[in-house]
């Protein structure tokens, strides 16, 4: 079990980032400058192989990888393979989803699952943090931090995909989403930093 979860683990990395971290760096320069009928006669067509295979790398790459490192930590593969079934089950209906169109009420309900979870998690930080010392409470910290930076790129994130439904928006124009990726960015950072200083903080 340990030997497979490794396996899948290292494939579901390498799809992350040879296709789709690599592979943006390769097609970016056409998606950015080809209009949509001369990209269609390229290999990144959106009806052809190369760009579904992109298109999903992270994805599928983040299931197999988080299914991988489960099945790597547990001792029977029944609980990974549940996992993986129910990700590519919800990743699948969220896919098609978006053939339905823009409902508002389930914007809006998305939305209020989200910041009620955020609500939720600081309530629950807040208890366990006065039980950790050293270490542990740093890593908790920035922990917390990341969590703010989640909370603030998905509001822009609400505003920025919610614009074009929205008349009184809609004549403004797109503009560059790089403040959201700053803060997506930096919450992974401060993710992965916290986990690293609890992990420290046990050894």
């Amino acid at each position: 079990m340990k030997r497979a979860g490794w396996i899948i683990f290292v494939a579901g990395l390498l799809y992350m980032v040879l296709v789709g971290w690599v592979g943006s760096w390769i097609n970016a320069p056409q998606f950015r400058n080809l209009p949509l009928g001369e990209l269609q006669d390229t290999m990144w067509s959106l009806e052809k192989p190369p760009f579904w295979v992109w298109a999903f790398s992270v994805p599928v790459g983040a299931i197999l990888a988080a299914v991988g490192i489960l099945l790597h930590a547990s001792r029977n593969g029944s609980r990974a393979g549940l996992m993986g079934v129910a990700l590519f089950l919800v990743s699948g209906l969220a896919y098609f989803a978006t053939r339905i169109g823009h409902m508002p009420l389930l914007f809006g309900i998305g939305g209020g699952l989200i910041l009620s979870s955020f609500v939720g998690i600081l309530w629950l930080w807040g208890k366990r943090r006065g039980s950790l010392s050293g270490a542990a409470r740093v890593g908790a910290d920035l922990q917390l931090v990341a969590y703010v930076f989640f909370i603030t790129a998905a509001w822009y994130l609400c505003g920025r995909l919610g614009q074009p439904y929205l008349a009184s928006m809609s004549e403004l124009g797109q503009s560059s989403p790089l403040d959201i990726m700053i803060y997506l960015a930096l919450g992974w950072v401060f993710l992965f930093l916290g986990h690293l200083k609890m992990d420290r903080s046990r050894s």
